[in-house]
Parts: C-alpha cells; structure tokens; sequence
C-alpha cells in the first residue's frame, strides 16, 4: 500500500519537526501495511514549509526502520479561500512565479505532490512549472470551470485531491469541473468513510472511474 495524501497515523502527525518521532510515524505505517508515504502538509505560506521539509531531510535521509518516504505533499498554500474545508484560509496564498520557482529550484526533490486550484491567477504557469520538475499536480481546494481543470491536464495537472470534497457540485444543467474529470483519465483520491461521499454515490462513482483510476 501506498499512501500518497496522509496527515498522521495512530496519533503521530505529518506536521511534526522532531526526527524521532517522525521516523516513529513512519515504522507505525510499515506496521499498518503501508510500504511508502507522502506526508501531507496542510496549507500555510510557501516559506513555512522548509522547516518541515528539513525535518523530512534529516529523519529520512539517512538508514530508518519503517515505510517509505517518497516526498512531501504539499495540500496548499494556493487554493481558493472559498473551498477552505477545514483548513485555515488565512494561510492561502496568491501564487508568485518567482517566488515558487525559487522554492522549487531547492526543495523539488523533497515534495511529490503539491493540491492547487487551477482557477487562481498564474496557476497556469505554476502548474507548468510544477510539472517541469517533477511534481505531480494535484487539483483540489477548488471553484474551477469545466475549462479551467481542462486547461490544467493540459499543463500536466493528473490528480484529484479528494474527489466531490471542497471543489464544485454535480451539475446537470451546466458543465463544471466534475464533468472535466469524469471525462479525462486523471487519477482521482476518494476518501472512504461513509461521510465524504455516500455509498450510494460510489456505487455509481467507482465503476465510472475504474480501479486503475481511483487512489483510496
């Protein structure tokens, strides 16, 4: 098992900066069935991720007992304070290119996926950028149009941050952002926990998505 959206298991959080205790949190998820992970942090300005990310460095650096970290996944800080969720809008950032080009040039490496919401001005370019080093695009948080999500597949977007939650509701009267994924192949994170989604709905849901679409 792989968990790629995961703040903390069995009381130990992502949002931690004690080496130990983060390579705890990585041998509780070994004892639980998961081989690798991706540390979600929530959203808070870009600069306040480094120390994290340092952490990450030095607790998973070196030889540790436990899953495997393959990188950091950054749930914010460029979302739409509209679809806050539970999450901190205050924290929301606009999105600087050069600023984000910076932070990337020295902390690629440590981060596999990074939720954004296409809708904001220059998340096109930070999209683009994204995806040029090597960080998978997640959409989420997010008011995007039916154009909006295409355009950001088109720049290398190619997941979901939890599918129906905190972004734009099924519509039959007009095209949104649900239709553009439904149409395209991206992969889609569900959450399973009879309160997300109903199971009503993922009756219907998963065999629209198929297996080879759907991250539980």
């Amino acid at each position: 098992l792989v968990d790629l959206h995961t703040h903390g298991i069995h009381g130990y959080s992502s949002e931690c900066l004690e080496v130990q205790q983060l390579r705890v949190m990585a041998l509780a998820y070994a004892q639980s069935g998961i081989t690798s992970f991706a540390p979600t942090l929530r959203a808070k300005p870009l600069q306040d991720y480094i120390p994290y990310l340092e952490a990450y460095r030095k607790a998973y650096g070196d030889d540790y007992k436990g899953a495997r970290y393959v990188g950091a996944h950054l749930e914010g800080p460029y979302l739409n304070p509209e679809q806050a969720g539970n999450m901190d809008a205050s924290l929301f950032q606009k999105i600087n290119i050069q600023e984000l080009d910076q932070f990337l040039n020295q902390y690629h490496k440590d981060i596999a996926v990074m939720t954004i919401a296409p809708e904001l001005e220059n998340a096109s370019e930070a999209i683009y950028l994204l995806h040029l080093y090597g960080i998978e695009v997640s959409l989420g948080h997010t008011n995007a149009t039916y154009e909006q999500c295409q355009a950001a597949f088109m720049e290398g977007a190619s997941q979901i941050t939890h599918l129906c939650n905190s972004m734009p509701l099924l519509d039959h009267h007009e095209r949104n952002m649900m239709d553009a994924i439904f149409l395209s192949d991206c992969i889609c994170t569900i959450i399973f926990d009879h309160a997300h989604i109903s199971d009503e709905m993922l009756k219907w849901l998963l065999p629209l998505l198929g297996s080879k679409r759907v991250i539980a």
